[in-house]
């Protein structure tokens, strides 16, 4: 039986609720609420009678919390961008997991040049269709839209803009350090480098170069839906096999192998022996990945002697 419902089935007033629940109840409800619809460049789509009234809170409570619709749309989307934060992680772990267990089941193709670059290819035409799908498939997309958008809007010097800004700057940070990790492991481990002729490049700039293609491409897809989908069949990047290939995986590789290189330091032998080495090397960090949930410090990396 509910519990605003008596045995007579009559509807009975329930106790107050406390000021904290009243507050948690109302931002879960609109965080739900943009997550699930979107606002475009406004919060006029959010009605906030609507919300108080789905959060079944008392409207002299709310109203004690946020005089205006607006104070309560500033602490939303500062709730937003913090809780924003949760779901970044997982899209990355993701991530990390596919392309990991993918270099794993690939290892054979380390023993010869033309492999390790194949092997490279792959990664990133998969690792880019995976994360594409993942933006698509959550509200990732939709929720820095929604905190884009509104920060274009807000004046410079503005404490809500300041707020904002300042715990995207941190998830961003966090973010690429993270991010920056993984890439050094995947190049390390399929001996490749980034080109010695460009020294201004680091792997942090591989990292913003990946994203930037990945999401830029996804939020062109917003407006041009057939993108999201689009596909071919060949070998753009001369692997001597086809695969079927995402406009969003062509994309992203065309720009992070256009920085890249063999490493010199890999051309010896890649004896089986080795190759295990290496193979083991990378599955112990893989594993602590895993077990973590996140990627191990940049002294965790993975090599073999």
């Amino acid at each position: 039986m509910a519990k605003d419902v008596d045995p007579f089935g009559r509807k009975v007033r329930l106790g107050r609720l406390g000021d904290e629940e009243t507050t948690r109840r109302m931002l879960k409800v609109g965080v739900e609420r943009v997550r699930s619809e979107g606002v475009r460049y406004s919060f006029d789509r959010l009605n906030f009678e609507a919300l108080i009234a789905e959060a079944q809170v008392s409207r002299s409570a709310v109203y004690r919390k946020w005089p205006t619709r607006n104070h309560f749309y500033a602490d939303l989307l500062r709730d937003l961008s913090q809780q924003e934060h949760k779901s970044t992680a997982a899209f990355e772990n993701s991530s990390h997991a596919y392309v990991g267990e993918l270099f794993l089941a690939r290892g054979a193709d380390l023993a010869t040049p033309a492999g390790r670059r194949g092997l490279l290819v792959e990664i990133g035409r998969l690792g880019a269709q995976h994360e594409l799908e993942l933006l698509f498939g959550s509200s990732t997309l939709t929720v820095f839209e929604v905190l884009g958008a509104t920060l274009q809007g807000l004046p410079e010097r503005a404490q809500l803009r300041v707020d904002l800004e300042s715990q995207l700057a941190s998830i961003e940070s966090r973010f690429v350090e993270r991010m920056s990790i993984f890439y050094r492991a995947m190049l390390s481990s399929t001996g490749w480098q980034i080109r010695a002729d460009i020294p201004e490049i680091e792997v942090h700039h591989l990292v913003d170069i990946g994203v930037a293609a990945v999401a830029g491409f996804g939020l062109s897809s917003v407006l041009h839906h057939h993108q999201a989908d689009a596909s071919f069949t060949g070998d753009p990047f001369v692997t001597g096999h086809d695969a079927n290939w995402s406009h969003a995986s062509v994309h992203y590789l065309g720009a992070i192998l256009s920085l890249l290189e063999p490493n010199p330091q890999h051309d010896h032998d890649w004896s089986p022996e080795f190759i295990e080495a290496h193979l083991a090397a990378f599955r112990e960090f893989f594993d602590a990945a895993v077990r973590a949930n996140v990627i191990p410090s940049e002294e965790g990396e993975p090599h073999a002697e």
